[in-house]
């Protein structure tokens, strides 16, 4: 496959090199380990640049007649009114009707999922799908395992901590739904985004933890989430160091995966994993190491140093390194990555050619907070993602709303801080 035109510049640095090449004419083989993000959008650029077959269909600025050909959207639609269009206008001489979209009714975003017939008319006449499984070396047992921390009634900080997270979700939910028709709506839904990291975000060896509005909507601060001490560990992290200590005993390397690395929670772990285990462990700051001098990296201060406990971000390992075999057992510790495609590719940096120890990642939670409930939109997203890359038309219909599945995956069309808000008022 080539491009005779120019191919649309977005995307990674990987994927815009990708286009360049093929412009060139030479006949090019693109490879990718994750097809697809878990919208439809995601895959417009490569399909735009690769596929002469889908040029004829769309125009370079025509991504979103793409979404709405083969992608879903959401409408959000207040409990008692009605999705249906209205009808505001006749024809003078004829039955004509002009009809308009509900004002009770809201497209929201663009919702996880793909279209069947994508696959049909594009995916299976340009690609080839080739999994783990089907290549000759034979790679060990994997798993993804959710931990619900469960927290003990003698436990009064850690309870008093829950007390405080339905606090600081109430203050916010509030004052979204009083938001919700004027022209601060949906100013906070990255406020709501942020809200599950603060459970693991609550000592006071970390900045305030502030729900506000962004600078552009006057940046107001909604909440202010208490802070514990320092010296108190959380259940989750409780959690960790038991888990480590465990994995460590069984002669295996940790990766811990962080999402807020610039809050200072990495130094509050490398401290907690040097007081409890004895373990210098490493942390891999993306601000400091270029990705293209990170395996190299790698390998001169972790692996051939020894060290057994890496922390980083998961965007600054899901893609170009193939060293991470050298660790068996991974730890979410903020739970996962709101990018299917990022969650992939990190976990993929252990369970890849190379490996020669059984991999389980865990995903440790709260449960009946919100953080179960990004975990549960999270995992959605993934399973249309790991539908689409193994061509499941049976997946991908049920995504569609054709199967069972489809109420979970219509909830999980919303944006995530959107997403977040209308399943903590459902739970």
């Amino acid at each position: 496959m080539y491009c005779a035109e120019p191919a649309p510049a977005q995307g990674s640095a990987q994927e815009k090199a990708a286009h360049r090449l093929v412009e060139t004419g030479i006949p090019t083989l693109a490879l990718s380990g994750s097809l697809m993000g878990g919208k439809a959008s995601s895959l417009f650029a490569n399909f735009w640049a690769l596929s002469r077959g889908f040029r004829k269909d769309f125009e370079r600025h025509e991504k979103q007649s793409f979404v709405t050909r083969y992608g879903y959207r959401a409408v959000f639609v207040p409990e008692g009114a009605t999705a249906e269009a209205v009808v505001v206008g006749y024809g003078a001489k004829t039955d004509r009707e002009e009809r308009r979209e509900s004002p009770e009714a809201r497209q929201s975003r663009e919702a996880p999922g793909l279209h069947p017939l994508f696959i049909l008319n594009h995916l299976l006449p340009t690609s080839l799908i080739m999994h783990k499984k089907d290549l000759e070396a034979e790679l060990p047992p994997y798993r993804e395992v959710p931990v619900a921390i469960e927290i003990a009634e003698e436990d009064t900080t850690a309870k008093e901590m829950l007390e405080e997270h339905r606090h600081i979700t109430s203050t916010l939910t509030h004052r979204i739904s009083v938001d919700r028709y004027t022209k601060l709506a949906g100013a906070l839904w990255g406020a709501m985004s942020t809200l599950p990291s603060y459970l693991d975000r609550c000592t006071d060896d970390l900045p305030p933890f502030l729900l506000q509005y962004p600078d552009r909507a006057g940046g107001d601060i909604v909440a202010e989430g208490k802070l514990f001490p320092a010296a108190w560990l959380t259940p989750k992290e409780r959690w960790m160091i038991d888990r480590v200590r465990t994995c460590l005993a069984e002669g295996r390397r940790v990766l811990i995966f962080l999402l807020n690395t610039k809050s200072g929670l990495p130094a509050r772990y490398l401290r907690l994993l040097r007081e409890h285990l004895a373990e210098q462990a490493v942390f891999l700051d993306v601000a400091k190491v270029k990705a293209a001098d990170r395996e190299d990296w790698l390998n001169a201060k972790v692996i051939e140093p020894g060290r057994r406990i890496l922390i980083t971000h998961p965007k600054a390992v899901q893609t170009g390194l193939n060293n991470l075999v050298a660790f068996s057992r991974g730890i979410w510790m903020q739970g996962l990555d709101f990018d299917a495609r990022v969650v992939r590719q990190a976990n993929g940096r252990l369970h890849r050619i190379g490996q020669t120890q059984d991999v389980t990642i865990d995903v440790p939670y709260y449960p009946r907070t919100v953080q179960q409930a990004a975990m549960d939109l999270v995992a959605r997203k993934l399973t249309v993602s790991e539908q689409v890359d193994a061509l499941s038309l049976e997946g991908a219909l049920e995504t569609a709303g054709a199967g069972d599945g489809s109420c979970e995956a219509n909830q999980a069309a919303l944006g995530m801080g959107e997403a977040l808000y209308d399943a903590w008022l459902a739970a």
